[in-house]
């Protein structure tokens, strides 16, 4: 008789008769197994003149062979995938490195609100000696003393100039931020803002940490390391608050459009000492909300109902006992003439501690008490403002 048929996963061995107990046993020996090639024939078929035990070897063998085909095929396809896929760097920001350190991958930034400021992350590296981080910071908070501590520098005509007070003449500490002034083209903020337009990083944004330092000093110190992870936070370009007179004013002097002007907004000239809007404005730094602090030079856009009409404002914030205002942020599109003009003011004034317009990378330009523009490159072109109107104290008969 024959040898017994074998599943096709098991390769064909020789059979022989193995003495070792009165019965004869059949025993597969794996001494010697059958070559993988058939004997005459292409590959997968079989030769009808082989004996049955390569016969069924043959078959065997196409089995197999179909099998790691359809294997190396997958393997291919694998391949190929893996190929399109973006290679990441493991010294990028989405490495391992990164997450171990618990810092926030660009590829998965988002802005997240926090009492109406847009807050979010970016990393940034220098990959060589050569490379930038490509932006410029001033000190936000001398910016906020200043201007909280002077009138409007935005003068109306035949008035007179004021020496500016120092950042220590405010009547309330500015926030421990940086404020982004300028984003050099084709530096490292600049394309990762090419990179994640919908979160871009944007001139006025304010810098609340630099890879977890806070304070003033310690932040400048990290902006000088080669790597860096920003918090930056945008503040509300709008926000309401209501004011009542009670016993006081409301605290404030703003520009009167003047006849004709068509002015749709009436401008904060100074916050006073003492009144309504002072008092909330200690309340919103004691709460740490600096975000919604009226400064100088912001804009009044609504008095209760009105709006669309800066004379018709004005004359609500005169007979008012109690007003909601909806103010505009102006600092946003501050011009570089403004920026210049109070640059040039400064050197006039000389003298004092500076507050610092630094760069990122090391060049910095200082400027005393005033919170304007910044520049690396010494560029000053002063231009005049035309005057929009007349100052007058809100709740007050015109100075």
């Amino acid at each position: 008789a024959g040898p017994p048929e074998l599943p096709p996963e098991v390769p064909q061995r020789h059979v022989h008769m193995q003495a070792e107990a009165p019965e004869e046993k059949a025993v597969w020996s794996d001494a010697e197994e059958l070559p993988l090639t058939p004997s005459a024939g292409p590959l997968g078929t079989i030769d009808e003149s082989q004996s049955p035990a390569r016969a069924v070897a043959s078959e065997s063998q196409r089995i197999v062979a179909n099998r790691q085909a359809a294997a190396l095929r997958a393997r291919s396809l694998r391949t190929a995938e893996q190929q399109e896929q973006p290679m990441i760097d493991i010294q990028s920001e989405d490495s391992e490195e990164a997450r171990a350190e618990q810092r926030v991958p660009n590829r998965e930034v988002q802005q997240e609100e926090e009492d109406g400021c847009l807050v979010w992350e970016v990393m940034l590296k220098k990959e060589s000696s050569t490379d930038k981080f490509g932006f410029v910071q001033a000190n936000g908070k001398l910016e906020f003393e200043t201007r909280l501590a002077n009138p409007s520098q935005r003068l109306v005509a035949g008035a007179a100039r004021q020496a500016l007070k120092k950042p220590e003449a405010s009547p309330l500490p500015g926030p421990p931020v940086l404020t982004v002034r300028r984003i050099h083209e084709g530096l490292l903020l600049h394309r990762w803002n090419q990179k994640y337009p919908s979160i871009a990083v944007m001139p006025q944004d304010r810098i609340v940490s630099v890879n977890g330092e806070t304070s003033l000093d310690t932040m400048q110190r990290e902006i000088k390391s080669s790597k860096i992870v920003i918090k930056f936070m945008r503040y509300p370009q709008t926000f309401s608050l209501t004011l009542r007179k009670g016993d006081r004013r409301l605290g404030f002097r703003f520009e009167r459009p003047t006849d004709g002007s068509k002015t749709e907004e009436v401008r904060f000239t100074e916050v006073l000492a003492d009144g309504a809007l002072p008092d909330y404005n200690r309340e919103m730094v004691e709460a740490g909300r600096y975000q919604y602090v009226v400064l100088p030079d912001m804009r009044i856009t609504a008095a209760n109902d009105i709006s669309g009409d800066g004379a018709a404002i004005a004359e609500e914030l005169k007979r008012c006992e109690a007003v909601t205002l909806v103010v505009r942020r102006a600092d946003q599109g501050r011009s570089s003439a403004a920026r210049n003009k109070l640059r040039m003011m400064a050197a006039m004034m000389g003298g004092g501690a500076a507050s610092a317009i630094s760069d990122a990378d090391g060049c910095s330009t200082a400027f005393s008490w005033v919170p304007g523009a910044s520049t690396c490159d010494g560029a000053h072109t002063p231009q005049a403002e035309s005057p929009q109107g007349t100052s007058v104290a809100a709740g007050l008969p015109k100075d």
